[in-house]
């Protein structure tokens, strides 16, 4: 038995031995967040703790080794954020409608000590990743913007490949993910394996997505902490952003079940949550930016109408659906329920015209000034709604 014990311990030792020898790489490849006419942020993860930097410039035909660039460095009320595993890095001051080529450079912290730091191995992502990223600012001026719509893949990257495909990801200008992108947020795998790393490769090093929230993603031991992982501005869950005609409102809609439900563990606190966002919607609506905007979409994860009448959709419907009502709203689109549900325009009930996603499908929505078209694409990429909305 003793022997047992001893050749059991020496392999896990020598498993974290090589483990802690191994150079620092990147655990999650880059996504863009909050892209506008003059700003980014970058994100990225790497398997060590890390001083990071970005490396930044013009596309101009020139190699990017050709001669020094620009670094920038994310901060924290004066000091260079460095010291974790999650990489994050706002850059300003950039020109609108121009188009950048960026450099990750990640150096491993052996040690961080109050008066001196050592470093260990670095990696790049020419080195690592084997190429060179890009990304174009927002112009001042947008004629027109694209989207595509995805919810309640699960941890299925697979199934998000397809949805992305259908929905044309190739010219489409940014993708929303409307909640239950991961079945529970307790380990970063769920993150990175069940949507990031797929996302990256196939769009979010180049174009950026919004993350709304589902009751999913409040989940585990990490959910509290999603915010570092899709950073914000505002530190809010709940958003709006412009896109020329479009004006985008991102609602959070919490747990599904009530916030006494023995499942939350009495940690949950989300009619009060709901109520806040309430409040905060009327003051949208009276913002020149809201009334101004030829179009106006809201996400939410869960309607507030169908599905199955449990308490987070009553609570929307109470006090969401009366203040949507009297906003103008175009359109408002949802999952949750995991099955195509679509609820027309009712004077009597909803304003607007309310698309239900299910897990197996997408929603491609295309915006001008002269229209907003919209399209549900099936797993077969087969149209099953389209609407026109001049």
């Amino acid at each position: 038995m003793k022997r047992l014990l001893f050749i059991f311990f020496s392999i896990l030792a020598l498993n974290l031995y090589a483990q802690q020898d191994k150079p620092i790489a990147f655990s999650c490849p880059p996504y863009l967040q909050e892209l506008g006419t003059d700003a980014v942020t970058i994100v990225w993860h790497t398997t060590k703790p890390a001083f990071s930097w970005v490396e930044l410039a013009e596309e101009d035909g020139s190699n990017f080794q050709a001669k020094s660039r620009t670094k920038y460095y994310g901060t924290i009320n004066g000091q260079i954020d460095a010291g974790s595993t999650i990489q994050k890095i706002r850059i300003k001051g950039l020109k609108p409608g121009t188009t950048y080529n960026y450099r990750l450079v990640s150096k491993e912290i052996l040690n961080y000590g109050a008066y001196s730091v050592s470093y260990g191995s670095w990696v790049s992502s020419d080195n690592h990743l084997g190429k060179i990223f890009s990304f174009s600012t927002l112009p001042e001026k947008i004629e027109k913007v694209s989207f595509i719509e995805v919810s309640d893949i699960h941890n299925n990257p697979d199934k998000l490949e397809v949805m992305l495909k259908n929905g044309g990801i190739d010219n489409a200008d940014l993708v929303l993910f409307n909640g239950d992108m991961t079945s529970e947020f307790s380990h970063e795998s769920d993150l990175f394996d069940g949507f990031l790393k797929k996302s990256s490769d196939m769009f979010a090093a180049t174009k950026p997505f919004l993350m709304v929230r589902g009751n999913h993603e409040t989940r585990g031991l990490l959910s509290k902490d999603l915010m570092k992982y899709f950073p914000r501005t505002d530190n809010k869950y709940y958003f709006t952003k412009s896109y020329g005609p479009l004006f985008l409102i991102g609602l959070d809609c919490g747990e599904d079940k009530p916030d006494s439900d023995i499942a939350y563990s009495g940690l949950a606190a989300y009619d009060e949550y709901r109520t806040e966002q309430a409040e905060w919607l009327k003051k949208v609506f009276e913002s020149s930016e809201f009334k101004n905007a030829q179009y106006k979409v809201v996400i939410c994860h869960i309607s507030p109408l169908g599905g199955d009448g449990w308490h987070a959709q009553n609570d929307i419907k109470e006090k969401w659906l009366p203040i949507l009502n009297k906003a103008g709203i175009t359109l408002m689109l949802c999952g949750h329920e995991h099955t195509f549900n679509y609820f027309k325009t009712n004077k009597e009930v909803n304003n607007f015209p309310i698309i239900i996603g299910s897990d197996k499908s997408c929603t491609r929505v295309d915006v001008s000034k002269d229209a907003l078209t919209t399209k549900v694409i099936d797993y077969d990429g087969k149209n099953i709604l389209m609407l026109n909305i001049k």
